[in-house]
């Protein structure tokens, strides 16, 4: 078989070089026997883009999060080793606005930490999860003076480990001033908490995501890079910078179908991702070129397709075949014909309160918005889907956290909302001649998050809608303005200005209405697609 030209690309993306190489002595340390090595196996160098882009999509989706210490060293004192978890995770939350609070168990937590040798199964028991396997498979630790840690990207990856921390009870642990092999435990439990909220590793030497643990060079704060990178995934805690939206990756071309025949002990499957990457990044199987069985291999993470999910837009048509039919397996696969009679602009609400507006134009193009409470930031969450003549319709955010489905009934379209958190709802719109959604339902609060009321769809959301069509036609907003993305072309009715209410704030005896509502819980992690994306067949009804 022919090496595929993929695995070019892989090695750039996710490989970059040797996980694991060979400790280098440290001489800039008092102790000549004091080395320098890793403080896990993630790859040192990942393609910025695609990780940050998978980052977006991955996160947490909440704000306060929970953790719960299943065991401890016997190298310092519990009280120490709990403190110093505190510090490593005040760390994070003070740059971000996270909130972080310990569990009473495992099973209420998000992140599950511990310390553990060789395999350390009992740290997957404690957390009611399938332990990895062995050394060979990349799951366990290698004794003294290997990798230090490891930690699981956040749910949507990461599998059902997401969040959950361990660390190498073979090192011998210590506070900051560790002296020879002793190994600094708040220095690691910052590098790896960053990896627990979705940073890979840094190239800057100076940050703590740098992938090397140095003896003589203690680092315990955040640097330029590191804050960087975390405010761009949950903004910044004093309001300066909001989290960053997951852009709609492109219709993807040349997704690789076939694994390569590979010695590299590093790629079992010969899928283009190396053990430690599947393992605690993306949350595929090591052994299992195509985990999700779509016909496409794990690879297709790297063109912004879910591995995890055979159906990343939930049309009923699996990846694989739409890679190979030619259509796109981000936007559900109908529309572009008449809908004539469900046309038109519809404002409502998730059942929880959330205010949604969706517009229905004539071919069949759906895009939509919610407003929401993220991360303690007022923001606006664009959705996109298709029609078909019936009324029945289909929408997701472009993240694949949101899911909408609903069946428009004269003026009314109603349905049910889920999210990959968990949140299973009902929503309810209806169809209104105002020019926007904005005074539906109430006035426009002051807004959270700066005091800054969101903006509402306007350009943007003409913009998007020409994004996912392709024909040669497009519109201008209302504005006569053309929109950069409008390059593909649409023949959507123009998008006009749509806006809508901002997240209200819930009183104490309402529900929740922040993006609490919507959050993972650590008995449901579920990969980025919901179940109403997967009972949702468009196409094959038979109907």
């Amino acid at each position: 078989m022919k090496l595929r030209p993929y695995l070019l690309i892989s090695a750039m993306l996710l490989v970059g070089c040797e996980t694991t190489p060979p400790p280098a002595t440290d001489p800039g340390n008092n102790d000549p026997d004091a080395q320098e090595t890793r403080f896990d196996s993630l790859p040192d160098r990942q393609d910025s883009g695609f990780l940050a882009a998978f980052s977006l999509k991955t996160r947490w989706q909440k704000q306060n999060l929970t953790y719960f210490l299943s065991s401890t060293s016997s190298d310092l004192p519990e009280d120490v080793q709990r403190q110093i978890l505190v510090d490593a995770l005040a760390v994070w939350s003070a740059v971000v606005p996270l909130n972080f609070q310990e569990a009473a168990s495992a099973g209420e937590a998000d992140m599950v930490l511990g310390f553990g040798t060789a395999n350390h199964c009992e740290l997957y028991a404690a957390a009611n999860q399938q332990c990895p396997g062995t050394n060979g498979q990349g799951g366990g630790f290698d004794g003294a003076s290997g990798v230090l840690a490891h930690c699981y990207f956040p749910p949507g990856s990461g599998g059902p480990n997401a969040g959950d921390c361990h660390f190498d009870d073979a090192e011998t642990w210590a506070g900051n001033n560790a002296n020879g092999r002793e190994i600094r435990l708040l220095e690691t439990a910052i590098h790896e908490f960053g990896h627990g909220l979705g940073l890979g590793h840094s190239d800057d030497e100076s940050a703590v995501m740098f992938a090397s643990y140095r003896p003589n060079r203690r680092k315990v704060e955040l640097r330029p890079d590191d804050i960087k990178g975390i405010q761009e995934l949950y903004g910044a805690r004093d309001g300066g910078v909001k989290p960053m939206q997951p852009n709609r990756p492109e219709t993807p071309t040349n997704v690789p179908t076939t694994p390569s025949v590979t010695n590299d002990d590093n790629d079992p499957d010969g899928d283009g991702l190396d053990t430690a990457t599947e393992l605690f990044i993306t949350g595929t199987d090591p052994n299992n070129a195509d985990t999700d069985g779509d016909g496409l291999i794990d690879f297709e993470v790297a063109f912004g397709l879910n591995p995890l999910n055979p159906d990343t837009d939930g049309d009923g048509i699996s990846d694989g075949q739409e890679v190979d039919n030619g259509t796109d397996p981000f936007t559900p696969n109908f529309g572009g014909e008449d809908v004539g009679g469900v046309a038109g602009l519809y404002c409502g609400s998730v059942d929880d309160g959330t205010p949604v507006a969706v517009q229905i134009d004539a071919d069949g193009c759906v895009l939509g918005e919610i407003a929401v409470a993220q991360f303690g930031f007022d923001t606006i969450v664009g959705l996109f889907g298709g029609a078909d003549a019936d009324g029945s319709m289909l929408m997701v955010s472009t993240d694949f956290f949101f899911g909408f489905d609903g069946t428009v009934t004269g003026d009314t379209i109603s349905g049910n909302a889920e999210t990959a958190g968990g949140f299973v709802g009902t929503w309810e719109a209806t169809r209104t001649d105002a020019a926007d959604c904005s005074q539906v339902g109430g006035q426009l609060p002051d807004g959270g998050g700066g005091g800054q009321v969101p903006p509402g769809g306007g350009q943007q959301l003409c913009d998007d809608s020409c994004a996912f069509a392709f024909d040669d036609e497009c519109d201008d907003g209302g504005d006569g303005v053309e929109g950069p993305l409008c390059v593909l072309g649409t023949d959507c009715f123009d998008c006009g200005i749509r806006t809508i209410q901002a997240k209200q704030k819930a009183s104490a005896a309402a529900k929740p209405q922040t993006m609490e509502a919507f959050q993972p819980v650590p008995q449901n992690r579920q990969p980025l697609s919901m179940a109403v994306h997967q009972r949702v067949n468009w196409r094959d009804t038979g109907e």
